[in-house]
């Protein structure tokens, strides 16, 4: 219970946490082009192109824009609004051609420039003809470009170290030349960056000391960002581009109507559209300095510090920030004064009550008619603006007359004329801030606020219950810095400070408290304690809907524990019921053909006629149980996809003679069936690939005998084309097409499923187990391809298959088809063989197939009988079944190769098995036999796998006998082979000798490290290094020292034999293939040629 209820605790606190911090979701919404133009626009009149190609374009312009990048001239805010000069002049052409304009903004100017000219936007704002670009034209001049430097500032707020990289000078790439810059600026280095932002932040944080760009966006851009450390100090010494419309050269006729309608905008026009945009340079510190005198900078040196009195409340010229600090329009003039002169203004924590008893030298606010201040010197005003008289929005007060009887609040820091009110009979009320002052409106106690218009201004933004109602008719207000009676040195140079502000800036200053910043309001002094209300209200309910959950949960678990005893329940039966499935379809499948071999068989067994005449019986046997194979051959197939077991096993393979191969098998089959069959083959480069070429070609056959299986009339179509891209890899696509039945929609993707046809019908009609495509899609998958069908019923079908594989370099690749079986008869008549199998049909069959091609045989039903024979007859060649009783194959091959370790006499084992599970050959070879082959036996195959052991065998033995330490004049190509070599590296020389001095780096590594496994004892670690060994000398077909380990392994993993006795022979063969390689490595890099011929690798 108690990790229940703990739980329960946690999802309170995350159902609270939701509650608490509930987001929003911005709306995506497409850009708007918004214009504050009103004047009257003519219609231009247009030529016919100009018409075509506004119908061509359905009377739509796509424009790119920058986003907040070249502001004033290209603006989009937050809502989707598109504003800002070129949006005006947008506006203008609009109306006048009747267009809508598709606004799309891009973050850099390269991205826009491309866009252009890929022509996903039309035209582009703000171009300049710096980029260079030829595909690119430009209208005339629409603003013109004041290009100013920016650079770093002292600020309070930033602490920068300044670049490490020398003097940078950082520019938006496209909108200036280089040349020019560096021209200009020689002594600075150029950093090209995407955007102006992107060059502002390199100034403001280190990246360049400086950068160049528009003067009004960069003031912009300074304000919108607040890096606060970066001003506008020094105008550009180059004629910068003016910014302009652009167009692709495609859209002449667009770029037409943008000239006339510049053409017809006024200068007066112009000068509005400037006006609405263009701001003032807050940000603008060049020519600003302050004008002092040598008495004031010998002050300033004595006294670099002044502190102000901070503890005043007078909005906006100085308040309190949340943190405690002093901010205002008041301490941001100190902070512009600070870097004009040098001084340091610092705040103390007095307020003006107090200040003549501390150390504070300055009061930042202050008015000449406060009588408190009579004896301390004011400066120049900063601030001059009527008093006015602040009430609830309701109200209306013309005057100080309209007051008469009315409860008044006045101040902070404000000395109105209280005998006035006296006079009027008003009630008068005193406010320590000017947020105690709204508060006595907002709550009604008093009635009126007399205070002066900026800072009424600010107040009232904060509350619209409150609103300005009338002026006083006083004097106005004006604000001033009051200093100390013996500081009127500080008095002079504050007034020097103030001189030097230009007007836009001290105007954007102004803006600046107007409508950038809040203080603490009444929300935010109550906000704690709502909340606290709030959060505990939720906590009830969460606690009460906790309670509720945990009795419901025990209901809900056992309903879930319910559901899951009936899923399983349902799963256990569909797989019951695919079972049953399974059996019924495999039974039915596998008696059909059966059924046809055992009537046949029958037959001829009680017809005494010719073999010729019985020979359609047989030939309807002979099918049939290949039928009967090939299902089961699938089954295995789809069996191992599955499980995940099935193997790939790439090598070079020539693509060109393996599909026409296929295809030649299947092209007497489409003309018996009186059927067009072509075969295109696109492979100009003759390329390979390192491929399975039987698990490639079994996809083929069977993609190809379904082609043919299902059409009567027309044709079949095989298309193969083969690519390689820069990585050195084979695109492969096979498209096989026929005018067969076709396939309805619905059934096609059933047809991937095992045992699946279109209809019952198929398999009545034209038989097949329904196995073929879903092994093929499977293969497919399994070597990374892709399998898509199309067809369209009594049309045809088009199959496509798509695979990638490595390039295999290919040197006089042969045919892949296996020769006619009648050039193996009487091939190995000089040779003995000895068949061992429990089964005698299968001996029988084994015997009559190794006597046509030639053989001496012997026969015997089990191992003991066959160590028997081989005791007294010497044999070339045993095929052993791998399960009998009495001894098993791989108990009879470990016997055999004992006997052969001692007579030196090596004989060609085979092992033959109806097991086709890799696993189960694997282990035969493990046992000592040299290939293993799966009953049926061809005898094609049989007699070429023969041929290549038996020849090799007759080479070994003339070589020395098997496993013995290799004679030091043995010629070389009896350890390399040339054309596994030539396969791989295609008679590049320096491929070769990069390739075989690999090889010798890493068989020295591995055997050093196999003799430290030998001398620990480790057995698996010896393998494993004999493993590494062999699996890269094979690659150039060194076939001594791939069977010295593989014999050493099979004895370590088998047998007890000290892992010592086993390392000489490894230790010799190695020795002599390091010496063969060294020489060949020799060769190849001293006369940069590659043999081809077996006697370019003998050293």
């Amino acid at each position: 219970m108690s990790r229940r209820y703990a739980r329960a605790h946690v999802f309170a606190l995350i159902v609270m946490l939701i509650l608490c911090q509930a987001t929003f979701a911005a709306q995506t919404t497409s850009i708007r082009l918004v214009t504050r133009w009103t004047g009257g626009v003519s219609k231009l009149k247009l030529s016919a192109a100009q018409h075509a190609w506004l119908a061509a374009h359905q009377g739509a312009v796509r424009v790119g824009v920058l986003r907040d990048e070249v502001v004033p001239l290209d603006i989009v805010d937050a809502a989707g609004n598109y504003e800002g000069i070129s949006a005006e002049y947008l506006g203008i052409l609009g109306m006048a051609l009747k267009v809508r304009f598709e606004i799309v903004a891009f973050r850099d100017r390269a991205a826009l420039m491309d866009a252009l000219a890929a022509g996903t936007v039309d035209l582009v704002t703000g171009a300049q003809r710096a980029s260079g670009r030829a595909d690119v034209i430009f209208s005339k001049p629409y603003f013109g470009n004041r290009a100013v430097i920016a650079t770093r500032i002292d600020d309070p707020g930033f602490s920068i170290r300044p670049s490490t990289d020398g003097r940078v000078l950082a520019y938006v790439q496209g909108t200036v030349a280089k040349s020019k810059l560096q021209k200009s600026y020689p002594d600075m280095r150029l950093l090209a960056v995407p955007s102006l932002s992107a060059a502002l932040y390199a100034v403001a944080f280190g990246q360049a000391e400086a950068c160049v760009g528009n003067s009004a966006a960069l003031n912009d851009l300074i304000e919108w960002h607040q890096v606060l450390n970066v001003s506008v100090t020094d105008v550009a010494r180059f004629a910068a581009e003016d910014f302009r419309f652009a167009t692709s050269t495609q859209n002449q006729p667009l770029m037409q109507m943008v000239e006339s309608m510049l053409t017809r905008i006024r200068d007066g026009d112009r000068d509005v559209i400037l006006a609405l945009w263009e701001g003032f340079g807050t940000h603008y510190t060049f020519g600003s300095d302050a004008s002092l005198s040598k008495a004031e900078r010998e002050w300033i040196a004595r006294h670099p510090v002044i502190k102000y009195a901070a503890l005043q409340d007078f909005s906006p010229f100085i308040m309190a920030n949340e943190d405690g600090t002093a901010m205002g329009l008041a301490v941001d003039l100190l902070n512009v004064i600070g870097k004009q002169t040098g001084l340091r203004f610092e705040p103390a924590a007095v307020d003006v009550a107090s200040v003549r008893g501390s150390a504070a030298d300055l009061i930042v606010a202050a008015s000449p008619s406060d009588p408190t201040l009579a004896n301390w010197i004011f400066t120049s005003h900063y601030s001059d603006t009527p008093e006015t008289i602040v009430a609830r929005a309701e109200r209306s007060f013309d005057g100080m007359d309209a007051l008469r009887g009315k409860r008044v609040v006045v101040g902070p820091s404000l000395w109105t004329d209280r005998a006035a009110l006296n006079k009027a009979g008003a009630t008068i009320l005193t406010a320590n801030s000017v947020w105690s002052a709204s508060d006595l409106l907002t709550t009604r106690v008093a009635d009126a606020w007399i205070t002066n218009a900026t800072t009424a201004n600010y107040i009232t933004q904060f509350d619209d219950r409150l609103a300005i109602v009338g002026a006083t008719g006083n004097a106005a207000t004006r604000i001033a810095f009051a200093v100390r009676p013996e500081n009127a040195m500080l008095a002079n140079i504050l007034d020097n400070g103030l001189a030097a502000i230009s007007a836009s800036r001290m105007h954007g200053l102004r803006d600046r408290w107007q409508f950038s910043r809040q203080v603490r309001t009444s929300w935010d002094r109550q906000r704690l304690r709502i909340v606290t209300i709030v959060l505990g209200t939720l906590l009830m309910i969460v606690l009460f809907l906790v309670w509720n959950y945990l009795l419901r949960k025990e209901i809900h678990l056992r309903k879930r524990a319910e559901g899951d005893l009936a899923a399983a329940i349902e799963v256990a039966e569909d797989a019951s019921r695919a079972k049953s499935t399974f059996l019924a379809t495999m039974s039915h499948e596998i008696r059909t053909p059966m059924n046809a071999v055992l009537g046949v068989l029958e037959l001829l067994k009680q017809s005494r006629g010719t073999i010729e005449s019985q020979s359609v019986s047989i030939d309807a046997a002979y099918d049939s149980g290949h039928a009967l194979l090939s299902l089961i051959e699938d089954i295995l197939d789809l069996s191992k996809i599955e499980s995940g077991k099935l193997e790939l096993t790439p090598e070079p393979v020539d693509c060109d003679s393996l599909v026409r191969s296929v295809a030649n098998v299947f092209e007497g089959l489409a003309r018996q069936r009186h059927l067009l069959f072509s075969v295109n083959i696109d492979n100009p480069c003759r390329l390979g690939a390192t491929i399975d070429p039987i698990r490639l070609r079994q996809i083929l056959s069977n993609l190809l005998s379904n082609a043919v299986k299902f059409t009567h009339t027309g044709g079949v179509t095989l298309e193969a084309m083969l690519r390689a891209d820069a990585q050195d890899q084979v695109h492969i696509e096979l498209r096989i097409k026929d005018t067969g039945i076709g396939i309805a929609a619905g059934e096609q993707e059933k047809l991937f499923q095992p045992f699946v046809q279109a209809d019952r019908t198929i398999g009545a009609r034209f038989g097949g187990s329904g196995l073929g495509l879903a092994i093929c899609r499977r293969l497919v998958e399994l070597m990374g391809g892709a399998l898509t069908l199309k067809s369209t019923p009594g049309v045809g079908t088009t199959v496509e298959v798509r695979l990638s594989a490595p390039a295999a370099a290919l040197i006089n690749a042969g045919d892949l088809r296996l020769g006619p079986i009648d050039v193996w008869r009487g091939k190995f008549r000089s040779y003995s063989a000895l068949v061992v199998d429990d089964h005698p049909a299968n001996r029988l069959v084994q015997s009559l197939q190794l006597q046509y091609l030639g053989f001496t045989v012997t026969s015997v039903q089990d191992g003991i009988e066959a160590l028997d024979c081989m005791a007294s007859t010497p044999f070339d060649v045993v095929i052993t079944d791998f399960f009998m009783p009495g001894m098993t194959g791989y108990e009879l091959a470990h016997q055999i190769r004992a006997r052969d370790a001692v007579s030196g006499h090596r004989v060609v084992l085979i092992g033959c098995t109806a097991n086709a599970q890799q696993e189960t050959q694997r282990r035969g070879l493990n046992a000592g036999m040299d290939f293993c082959v799966t009953k049926p036996l061809g005898l094609a195959a049989l007699a070429s796998r023969l041929s290549d052991w038996l020849c090799e065998r007759e080479t070994d033995m003339q070589a020395r006998p098997p496993f013995a330490s290799p004679s030091t004049d043995m010629p070389s190509e009896e350890w390399i082979d040339p054309a596994a070599v030539g396969r791989i590296v295609a008679g590049d020389a320096k491929l070769e000798a990069n390739l075989l001095d690999t090889l010798v780096a890493t068989n020295r590594d591995t055997l050093s490290k196999m003799r430290r496994m030998v001398a620990s004892d480790d057995r698996a670690g010896f393998c494993a290094a004999s493993h590494r060994i062999r699996s890269g000398i094979r690659l150039i077909g060194a076939r001594m020292v791939v069977r010295a380990c593989e014999y050493a392994e099979r004895q370590a993993t088998q047998t007890d034999v000290p892992l010592r006795e086993l390392l000489p022979t490894i230790e010799a063969d190695l020795g002599r293939l390091d010496e063969i390689l060294t020489r060949r490595i020799t060769v190849l890099r001293g006369d940069n040629r590659g043999a081809t011929c077996p006697d370019g690798l003998q050293a």
